[in-house]
């Protein structure tokens, strides 16, 4: 079949068409059409339609260029997303170097953020690290994203800029440990940016950035910082919190609504209540709060408990969820308890328990990995 399109430069050609007519095709708010399968079919097909079918310089021509900046999101958007996969962290590093060298801070920025994203470079570590010869800050993937979110807030200020450091400020939020400094000065940032104004409408932008809501709130607030520590017994502060905690519950909540049945995020906009209720758990509606019981029972009725403990599926929804959420929401929240203290739900207690020891047995030697750790928290 590949013999009918030609030699090289003919399928060069036929490739470009087809990305051509992905991108100029009318797409859902979430770009939710696109499967696992066709986001590897498409990073194949763009591999293909380099300018030297994915070796050398990518950049030799426009086209690359013209994926890349095919929309400014480049947190959610497959497009993108895939075209960063094509091209390479190296080659995106190199390009977004040469944009900065330019003066073009805003595609710099935009570049950087990509390579972050990119398999090769999270890879080589990007996750919550609290070692000290090997500051998570300077994991590479961390480093790139960084390095976009400072170009973005020291250059231009417009919505589009703040809206793209916001979402990036959410990513990266939860790739650092509660008193990473660099952590707590990303928290104020991003009620900055949100109050100058910022334009989210997609399912997954609003679920970031209600990620970005619930970390600034576990900073100083919530008191996992030093700074903040003492914080939740604080009347004043509780109630910032809360006030915070019910602007990210308002975003999961419209997320929730805009995504279609079966959607994975849908999962996820729905889950993600529980985590923030799960750190909440210390303020259970005592003397000092009388309001919280009512306020925990309205955030996570019972009834959408228990339908997040009874689908959730340690083969199917683990991975999805630390992809989307930069860790596993539902297993760190610790359901099984969640269900005793908070409902006194013994049935939905031990239906948890039990998906947690299937899902120990199936992995046998592997549960005791120590990069294992989201299995231990299911299993606390």
């Amino acid at each position: 079949m590949r013999s009918k399109l030609g030699d090289e430069d003919g399928i060069r050609g036929y490739q470009r068409a087809f990305i051509a007519a992905i991108i100029a095709s009318p797409q859902d708010a979430d770009g939710a059409q696109f499967t696992q399968y066709m986001t590897m079919a498409l990073t194949q097909h763009m591999k293909e339609a380099l300018p030297t079918g994915g070796g050398g310089n990518a950049f030799a021509d426009d086209t690359a260029s013209s994926w890349l900046d095919s929309s400014d999101d480049v947190t959610t958007n497959e497009v993108v997303a895939c075209a960063a996969a094509a091209v390479g962290p190296t080659l995106l590093l190199e390009a977004a170097a040469e944009l900065e060298g330019a003066g073009d801070t805003w595609r710099a920025a935009k570049r950087f953020a990509s390579a972050s994203f990119t398999p090769e470079l999270v890879a080589r570590g990007a996750a919550v690290s609290g070692a000290e010869e090997s500051p998570a800050i300077e994991a590479p993937a961390n480093a790139a994203l960084v390095k976009a979110i400072e170009l973005l807030a020291g250059g231009e200020q417009t919505t589009a800029t703040r809206t793209l450091e916001v979402q990036l400020r959410g990513r990266m939020g939860f790739r650092l440990a509660f008193s990473d400094p660099w952590a707590l000065r990303n928290a104020v940032r991003a009620g900055e940016l949100v109050d100058l104004g910022v334009d989210l409408k997609k399912p997954k932008e609003l679920i970031a950035l209600g990620q970005t809501y619930i970390w600034s709130v576990v900073m100083e607030p919530l008191g996992l910082s030093v700074a903040g520590a003492g914080n939740w017994l604080v009347e004043e502060q509780w109630r910032e919190t809360q006030r915070l905690y019910k602007t990210a519950l308002s975003l999961f909540t419209q997320a929730f609504a805009l995504l279609p049945a079966g959607e994975f995020m849908k999962f996820g906009a729905a889950a993600a209540p529980l985590f923030i209720l799960s750190m909440h758990s210390n303020w259970d509606g005592g003397e000092g709060c009388p309001e919280n019981s009512a306020w925990h029972a309205a955030m996570l009725p019972h009834e959408r408990f228990k339908w997040i403990v009874e689908t959730y599926d340690y083969s199917e929804h683990h991975m999805q969820v630390v992809a989307n959420f930069n860790l596993d929401i539902v297993a760190w929240s610790c359901p099984g308890h969640y269900a005793l203290l908070r409902f006194g739900d013994l049935g939905l207690a031990s239906t948890w328990n039990r998906k947690v020891l299937a899902a120990l047995q199936d992995m046998g030697d592997d549960a005791d990995r120590p990069d294992n750790m989201w299995i231990r928290v299911m299993a606390a």
